[in-house]
């Protein structure tokens, strides 16, 4: 398994970066997350948000206070800037419960 690595950018410079499988890349001015997979690079989120903390967001689902909320975020990225972490929003159904994940 290869190693993963996220990576930040314009969009426009991505096209120029060589294609290396486990690097993911976020797009400073579109907020796109792609990534290498198989040598391909995939698109796989149209928008993530970033934050600067944790508790930034966990300040942002915890205004999420009614489930119509809680679920309208299911599948939102968050890229937490200066931890390097990617979170996403999902609901466990085994749990019902909203959680980071």
């Amino acid at each position: 398994m290869p190693n993963v690595l996220f990576k930040r950018g314009l969009q426009n410079a991505l096209d120029s970066v060589a294609i290396q499988d486990g690097v993911f890349y976020l797009t400073t001015d579109t907020n796109r997350l792609y990534a290498d997979i198989n040598n391909k690079r995939e698109l796989l989120n149209q928008t993530v948000q970033i934050v600067s903390s944790l508790s930034e967001l966990e300040a942002r689902s915890n205004a999420w206070t009614t489930t119509a909320t809680k679920s309208a975020h299911v599948n939102d990225f968050y890229y937490i800037q200066g931890k390097n972490i990617l979170a996403v929003w999902t609901y466990d159904e085994d749990k019902e419960t909203y959680q980071w994940s």
